[in-house]
Order: C-alpha cells, then sequence, then structure tokens
C-alpha cells in the first residue's frame, strides 16, 4: 500500500526538479566563455551549481558557473547572467587559436604581486639581512576571484532590487492619472520611466 503522504512528497520532488532543469543555461561543460568585468579573458566551463533563494517577499533561481582560464587555469565563479558564450565545447580548440597570447592579461596572482603594487609582494626594505618582517598570507586566485563575483552578485541584485521599486511607482503613477489625467502624474510617469531606462541600461 502506497502512504498518500510519501507519494505527495515524491510528486513535490519530482515538480521541484523538473523547475530546476528547466532553468536555462548560456553555456555548459567544456564550452568557452567570456565574463563581464573580466575584458578578453577566455574561460572554460568546469561545472555549475543552480541555487534556489528565498526572501519572504519573493524567490528566484540563480545559476553560477565554476570557470577555469583557458590560458593561464586560474578558476573563476561567475553568475550566468554575466556568462556569454564564445564557442560551444566540438570549437573549442579552433577557437583557441584566435586568442593573442601575447597580450593576454595577466593572471589575478601576478597582479596582486607584481612589484611596487599594492599587492602582497615583499618589503624590498627588508630583504638584506636575516630581519624579514612577516608577509600577509597572499589571497589564492580563487579566493580573490570569489570575492569580485560576491561584490557583482551584491550590486546586480541591488539593481534589480531597485529596478522592482521603480518599476512599482511607475504603474503608481499610471494608475493614477490614467484616474485623474492630472499632468502631474504624467510628468512623474515620464521621471520613473527614465530612471528605469537609466538602470537597464547599467545592467
Amino acid at each position: 500500500m502506497t502512504n498518500a503522504n510519501n507519494s505527495n512528497n515524491e510528486n513535490e520532488d519530482e515538480r521541484i526538479i523538473d523547475e530546476i532543469i528547466e532553468v536555462d543555461l548560456p553555456a555548459t561543460f567544456a564550452d568557452l566563455v567570456e565574463v563581464e568585468g573580466y575584458g578578453v579573458r577566455v574561460f572554460r566551463v568546469f561545472g555549475y551549481r543552480i541555487e534556489n533563494c528565498f526572501t519572504e517577499e519573493r524567490e528566484w533561481v540563480d545559476v553560477v558557473y565554476e570557470l577555469i582560464d583557458a590560458v593561464n587555469g586560474e578558476w573563476l565563479e561567475a553568475d550566468a547572467d554575466d556568462v556569454e558564450l564564445l564557442a560551444d565545447a566540438e570549437d573549442a580548440d579552433v577557437y583557441m587559436q584566435t586568442i593573442d597570447y601575447e597580450n593576454y592579461p595577466k593572471s589575478f596572482m601576478e597582479m596582486w604581486s607584481a612589484p611596487d603594487g599594492d599587492g602582497w609582494s615583499a618589503n624590498k626594505n627588508d630583504m638584506g639581512g636575516g630581519n624579514m618582517a612577516k608577509q600577509e598570507r597572499k589571497p589564492t586566485a580563487r579566493e580573490l576571484s570569489a570575492k569580485l563575483a560576491e561584490e557583482m552578485k551584491k550590486a546586480r541584485k541591488e539593481r534589480k532590487e531597485k529596478l522592482d521599486n521603480e518599476l512599482d511607482r511607475y504603474n503608481f503613477f499610471k494608475r493614477q492619472f490614467e484616474r485623474t489625467q492630472d499632468r502631474r502624474d504624467k510628468e512623474a510617469m515620464e521621471t520613473v520611466m527614465a530612471e528605469i531606462v537609466k538602470l537597464r541600461n547599467e545592467e
């Protein structure tokens, strides 16, 4: 005899799994992609994870990619919204032949350890004797990229929340104008719409 509660739970689990599978992915395993904010760097898709996010007001799904720099092998996490396909796995080798390796951007570790930079390079004044200053631990490429990805994710969510608020304001003034035909409501609509366009251009 099948337990009704178990049957309902199984159906619910299948529904959730179906919703996850239907998420639109810009790229999949071994594809080459570019990432917003990382210029001409080319990354290969190593994997991805799907996160169900919930607040009291709404719920949404985030897709987070795990990427490997196709030239220097460094690791990066990036949201799906920031990822754009360059070449699928089948054409990846051909695409790699078009890369300008001589002018390819430096790796994270090269940038952070550059002489006289703001990173974690050794203090030249302490290089001559046995009393060398204790250096801070260098962040790994994974730590640096994860921090950058988190900052980009936070900024994008803040823009989305602000855009949602502006859309609510626009709809409010639109209803007011349709009811009253007051010129001030129309002007408010136009002002809010200009802000909405600005926010969308920033995405």
